[in-house]
């Protein structure tokens, strides 16, 4: 009640100071006048009071012995004041208010071992005429705990330093001891190999550590321990840094080496091997490998020998294989037929439907809504039949075929993913023999609708012309990597501009390469042929590559060179790499590997 009314006073009086007239309130500041006001208690009414603070509210690492609350009025004496606390929002008494020479008031806390949100109410009361009530409120968290450290040159969970031959540590705070090499400690695959041997200082919390040696190539976990490393409370940093590097391995061989076939994922453990191209002539035979033993089985044959054809699983366990060469590229070789093959129990049978015309090089993939759409290829060895039309076919109602949206032109060498539930289509090379850069897209559900992207005619999507690149669909990103053109960079879509845009990536343009996603938002950039005017070759390079903050960092080789080969994702951080050619396809010592490689982490 009492403060009731001294606030009721106190909002009456400033009432009666607005009304007055100009010569009337400059009788306050008066001291002769009956109705002087001291500077002091014209602060406290207008709720203006000057004072220092210390420590200042924000983040403290630790919990203070005091916080001081100065008044900087010298004639205010504040010693009648009260003081309230709340510790992550609950009341707080283990605390001790003092005060001294009438302008300080002093918290002590009796117990330092806490952290959390630190709310102090002051009510701050003068004496005798200046008894007037303000209030003021500070807000202090306290983190006292001790200090963090992370790897800035990282890929995800790759030590990209091993690729750089430093390591770049960022502490949360400042601290001491971090310049000493022997506070770093390698164990995993590194222990007693990788050794840190310098300690240099770049910031108060930036450190670059330089090392020597390798970890061994066997294995796939990495430990970084830094320990005996305190913060400006003398609080200690023991903490372990973990990391995984993808081996490499070679794990098993399919039983007829071929370059150019289907690799076709039946479930999570078993994978198809279907026709491809063995020696310069397309094979019919169909291998099952085993993902987890990779032990390999013949267990038929196509009816027709086939390579640069299409297959794809359908939703009720069949696999549609349509068109290809069955031999060079004559008017007789050239296909318009269709198989299917059944899975479980496994057969093989002729499709009653035929296709439109002959098709090969093309791409076919299983649409939301079960159907299967055929795409992009050729009818003939010309240019000019480079085939825009399009193709559906219904798995669940026998010799179902029927066009589709035709593409912007007539292309094989294209590139494709699905990206933000539509089938995006890119480049490759027109029915003049021209390479393009047109990306265009048609959704997945019927009535699968058609357009360029960005949406403006003629669908020039890429900044640089190309094909046989590849074309990879993270959840965030759609990224383009190699191929042929004049400048092989890589690019990556950009959603707020509706445009690609070129990735600051080294990218040296391989044709009939592997890609795919690898630990989510990564990708794996596997083999490849390399097309140089100096020196064509076969390569048996492994990136690692995150779109997203445009890194790429190279990883152990394949054992093999190999390009046309499959790339089977197994699981987010498993890739299994089968078969393809360390030579030239057309020739009979096209030099075709049976190799099967694994791709992943060995924990």
């Amino acid at each position: 009640m009492f403060i009731f009314k001294h606030h009721f006073s106190s909002l009456l009086f400033c009432l009666w100071i607005l009304s007055c007239s100009i010569p009337v309130s400059s009788r306050l500041t008066d001291p002769t006048s009956d109705t002087f006001l001291s500077n002091t208690l014209l602060s406290l009414i207008l709720n203006v009071f000057p004072h220092e603070m210390d420590p200042s509210p924000g983040v403290l690492t630790a919990v203070p012995a005091t916080i001081s609350l100065r008044s900087n009025l010298r004639d205010f004496d504040v010693s009648d004041s009260t003081v309230s606390v709340l510790l992550n929002g609950a009341t707080y008494s283990d605390y001790v208010v003092s005060f001294r020479d009438g302008n300080l008031i002093s918290i002590s806390f009796l117990n330092r071992n806490w952290q959390g949100i630190l709310d102090l109410n002051y009510q701050i009361k003068g004496k005798g005429q200046d008894s007037i009530l303000t209030t003021l409120t500070k807000k202090y968290t306290i983190d006292s705990s001790a200090p963090s450290v992370v790897v800035t040159n990282r890929l995800g969970d790759y030590p990209k330093f091993l690729n750089d031959r430093f390591i770049e540590l960022q502490f949360s705070e400042k601290v001491s001891g971090a310049d000493n090499p022997n506070h770093y400690q390698f164990s995993g695959s590194a222990k007693g190999s990788l050794v840190v041997v310098n300690s240099v200082r770049i910031s108060d919390t930036i450190y670059r550590l330089s090392f020597l040696g390798s970890p061994d190539s066997r294995f796939s976990s990495l430990s970084l321990g830094i320990s005996n490393i305190k913060d400006t409370n003398d609080t200690n940093l023991n903490q372990t840094l973990n990391f995984k590097i993808p081996i490499i391995r070679e794990v098993g061989e399919v039983i007829e080496p071929r370059t150019f076939a289907q690799c076709v994922k039946t479930d999570s453990n078993t994978v198809f091997v279907i026709g491809g191209w063995k020696n310069g002539t397309p094979v019919r035979t169909i291998e099952k490998v085993n993902l987890t033993t990779y032990a390999t089985e013949v267990i038929g044959n196509l009816g027709i020998e086939r390579v640069f054809f299409s297959a794809t699983l359908a939703n009720n366990g069949r696999i549609l294989v349509t068109g290809g060469l069955r031999g060079a590229d004559g008017a007789t070789t050239r296909l318009n037929t269709a198989e299917w093959i059944t899975v479980n129990p496994f057969s093989v049978a002729n499709a009653t439907f035929t296709l439109p015309t002959n098709r090969y090089y093309h791409e076919s993939v299983l649409t939301d809504d079960g159907n299967i759409f055929l795409f992009g290829g050729q009818a003939t060895n010309a240019n000019s039949q480079r085939l825009a039309t399009t193709l559906f076919v219904n798995p669940e109602i026998p010799g179902t075929i029927q066009s589709g949206p035709s593409i912007s032109s007539g292309r094989e060498g294209l590139a494709w993913a699905k990206f933000r539930s539509k089938l995006w289509i890119s480049a490759g090379e027109n029915t003049s023999g021209v390479v393009t850069n047109l990306v265009e897209s048609i959704s997945m559900t019927s009535p699968y609708t058609y357009a360029c992207e960005p949406s403006a005619s003629p669908c020039a999507g890429f900044s640089v012309p190309r094909s046989l690149h590849r074309m990879v669909a993270t959840d965030q990103d759609l990224t383009i990597l190699g191929g042929r053109s004049g400048i092989a960079l890589s690019e990556k879509w950009n959603a707020n501009l509706s445009r690609f845009q070129s990735l600051s990536l080294f990218d040296n343009g391989t044709v009939y390469g592997g890609a795919v996603v690898f630990e989510g938002q990564n990708i794996l950039d596997i083999g490849g042929y390399l097309q140089s005017p100096i020196e064509s070759q076969t390569i048996n390079s492994v990136k690692l590559i995150d779109p997203q903050n445009a890194t790429v960092v190279q990883l152990s080789p394949l054992k093999t060179a190999r390009y046309g080969h499959c790339v089977v994702p197994v699981s987010q951080s498993k890739v299994v790499v089968i078969g393809g050619s360390q030579g030239d396809t057309s020739r009979q010592n096209s030099r075709d590997t049976s190799s099967i490689e694994v791709i992943e982490y060995n924990e």
